[in-house]
This record gives structure tokens, sequence and C-alpha cells, in this order.
């Protein structure tokens, strides 16, 4: 009312929720309020961020009991059209990544940003990915949207940017 911006931000449940006659879900508040609430929030308690963090990339093979026999894996990358598509069970994102690792010898890395649970359903989350070709070392910012039913991961959206956060060539290669 005072001219400040307002925004929606989401509250994990309606008991967490100011009361309002609908108990909405989304509540206005101000843009203070809302950097107080993520101060406080906890996140990393939520079950389904530690199930996204018990899966390792770079053995899948290991992460067979988070994942749903039926799942699928929708990759976007436009950097590497020959891995895009979308991988269903387990066995086609085993070979998904076993041929990302094949395509990197070996060097694709995995440098979590941020995860947020949305709902009991979602998590949305950020990494920052590396992967060297020949004398490139390529980084990426890349967004996840993890579906969870039944606490396993039903299907994933690993969604690519067109251009890559850095490239180092040769000798100026990240290690």
């Amino acid at each position: 009312a005072c001219g400040r911006r307002q925004q929606l931000i989401p509250v994990k449940s309606a008991a967490d929720a100011p009361f309002t006659p609908a108990r909405h879900t989304w509540n206005r508040i101000s843009l203070t309020s809302a950097a107080q609430h993520r101060a406080t929030d906890t996140t990393e308690d939520h079950p389904n961020i530690a199930l996204s963090k018990r899966r390792d990339p770079r053995n899948m093979t290991a992460a067979t009991d988070l994942f749903a026999q039926d799942a699928v894996w929708h990759h976007f990358n436009p950097n590497l059209p020959e891995l895009q598509g979308d991988p269903f069970g387990l066995d086609n994102i085993h070979a998904f990544f076993e041929a990302l690792a094949e395509r990197s010898r070996g060097t694709f890395r995995v440098e979590p940003v941020s995860a947020t649970p949305v709902g009991n359903g979602l998590v949305v989350a950020q990494s920052r990915n590396s992967l060297t070709f020949e004398d490139r070392t390529v980084t990426v910012d890349v967004v996840f949207v993890w579906r969870i039913v039944d606490g396993r991961i039903v299907e994933v959206w690993d969604i690519v940017p067109g251009q890559p956060t850095e490239v180092h060539h040769g000798k100026d290669r990240a290690e």
C-alpha cells in the first residue's frame, strides 16, 4: 500500500498461509517479506529434495531405486542434437548417460546450484554442468524439473540453453 511492489510467492501448505477467507496457496506479500520467507525456508528438509540429491549422473546404475521403471527423461540440448530426445525406461535413461559419458570421455560434471520443491510432486533445480570435447571445455547453466510420484522420479525435463555459459580452449581449460 505504501508504493512497495507486491509479489506472489508460494507457501508450503495452507497451514503456513496468513489467514484469508479462501485460504489460497498463493499469497500477496511485500518483497521484504518474500526475502524473509526465503531466508527461513528449509527446503533441504523436503523429501523430494533429498531424493534428487541421491542421484549421481556419473553412476546412474546406482540410482535405479530412485526412478520408476517407466520413467522418462526429456533432454533438450541444441549443442548435442545426437543426444536430444526422450529416453523412456531405466535402460534407456542409463544408455543416455553412458552416451553422454562416452561423448565427453568421462568429463561430465554437475555442480548443483539450487533446488526448490513445488508442492508434493515437483522439484525445480538449477545446476552448472561442464564437459570436455576434444580441446574444449563447455560449461552450461541447466534447469531441471523433476516429477515425483510415490517417492520415485517418473519424469525429468532437462533444459539446456542454446549458448554455453563458459567455453575454455586447450590450456585455458578449467579443471
